[in-house]
């Protein structure tokens, strides 16, 4: 009996706890003390720029600068596939100057990284998936220092949770770094569907050019998880979408067994 009351003692403390809620918990009462998304962003950011080299249609052969922002798991970066290797580039047309898409053959993509300002270290892509628009880069020795992100799971997002969505990763214009001013974007988790045929979290919570790449944060019992990274504005519908983490988690730990 003295056993059955302690196992009945310690569930009561653990609910009272949290410690058996299996979904994310985000209210502003959840926020652990000395959690501070500024924070968060100055330990895991890792800055990425880099360049495109591709060919028209006609064959003849550009360049393209690129801007992207990377984050840690193991011994990896991991960033989205479509801000490091483009399939379609936008460029203004003769008169009357209108802008359109226009297919591009990418060829090669020479990258590099840094963190906190400090110095820019080569980054060698090792997988891509871009029907999951994921893309990994090794670690480089110089930022191993960069924290590791913590990991969510996408089977704890519930709809209705409150998140907070990593803004302005990458430039806005050719000659500004939008970085520099980054901002956390709340939302609410709207839906988790398939989208191109893979699961993809909905937020309500509209984000902005330049958005991609970012991460996207829930709350458990006031610990932050990486639920995803934001790929997506869907139209004007103030809408967003965020490839789970579980992608990438899946990726890594193929790479980490080869």
């Amino acid at each position: 009996m003295k056993k059955l009351a302690c196992v009945a003692m310690t569930i009561v403390f653990l609910l009272s706890m949290g410690g058996l809620v299996s979904a994310y918990d985000f209210d502003t009462r959840h926020i652990s003390d000395g959690f501070s998304l500024d924070k968060f962003q100055k330990n895991h950011y890792i800055e990425i720029e880099g360049v495109l080299t591709y060919t028209y249609p006609n064959d003849e052969q550009d360049t393209e600068k690129l801007l992207s922002i990377g984050w840690r798991i193991g011994d990896y970066i991991i960033a989205m596939s479509h801000t490091v290797w483009m399939r379609k580039i936008y460029v203004m047309m003769p008169p009357p100057f209108f802008g359109q898409y226009v297919d591009i053959n990418p060829v090669k993509t020479e990258m590099r990284g840094r963190h906190k300002n400090g110095p820019w270290y080569d980054l060698k892509l090792k997988s891509m998936n871009e029907g999951r628009d994921i893309a990994i880069f090794i670690l480089p020795e110089g930022l191993k220092k960069v924290k590791k992100i913590p990991l969510g799971k996408l089977s704890k997002v519930r709809v209705g949770d409150h998140v907070y969505a990593f803004g302005r990763c990458l430039k806005a214009w050719p000659d500004e770094w939008a970085g520099k001013a980054s901002t956390w974007k709340i939302g609410i988790v709207a839906a988790i569907t398939l989208y191109r045929g893979h699961q993809e979290i909905i937020i309500h919570g509209k984000m902005e050019s330049g958005d991609s790449g970012g991460v996207v944060i829930a709350f458990s019992n006031g610990i932050p998880r990486v639920i995803g990274l934001t790929q997506i504005d869907i139209g004007t519908t103030g809408l967003a979408g965020a490839v789970p983490i579980d992608y990438y988690v899946e990726e890594v730990k193929k790479l980490s067994k080869e």
